[in-house]
């Protein structure tokens, strides 16, 4: 029997960039099982995906066509949760949930809601890598921009709106 079945691996935890287990990683051992408690809090962190982020995805997708959005081709580090995006030779449209590692370098690591297989999944993408995002406009669906820009006109009498519409949601 040779060592490879016997060697542990970690899940990383793409928060921290440790394993779940709080494990220091270097490199991964492909193809080797995750030790317990790394395995444990995966699969918790999945069960509280499934609960809490994948709801709230279904609902800002189903109603995703009635809002208004700006569409623009950046970088793929630009993204910010509640942006959809889009990638050269597919078509699907990727929902951003959540920025998963707040570093600013190596590989850009997202939560994603996938519609077309009503799922989560995590996605590692490089930075520089060209993407078409799509991301909502304050105010969200056409009436309520509507409104909204009315009630900026009343407010801010003299100040263009378009300042504010194209300002960057902190």
């Amino acid at each position: 029997m040779g060592s490879s079945h016997l060697a542990m691996g970690h899940h990383r935890d793409a928060t921290t960039g440790t394993g779940y287990c709080g494990q220091l990683l270097e490199n991964p051992y492909l193809g080797a099982q995750a030790c317990a408690p790394c395995r444990r809090r995966w699969e918790e962190t999945q069960v509280l995906r499934q609960i809490q982020a994948l709801p709230s995805s279904r609902k800002t997708a189903t109603c995703w066509q009635d809002r208004v959005r700006d569409t623009f081709q950046d970088v793929a580090a630009a993204l910010e949760p509640g942006d959809a995006y889009t990638l050269s030779g597919c078509a699907q449209r990727h929902h951003v949930a959540e920025v998963l590692a707040l570093r600013t370098t190596g590989p850009l690591e997202l939560l994603v809601y996938l519609a077309g297989e009503d799922r989560l999944s995590e996605v590692h993408l490089r930075r520089e890598r060209l993407v078409t995002v799509e991301r909502p406009s304050p105010g969200g669906s056409r009436a309520s921009r509507q409104l909204y820009a009315s009630e900026h006109a009343l407010t801010h009498p003299g100040e263009p709106l378009s300042c504010l519409l194209t300002a960057r949601q902190p």
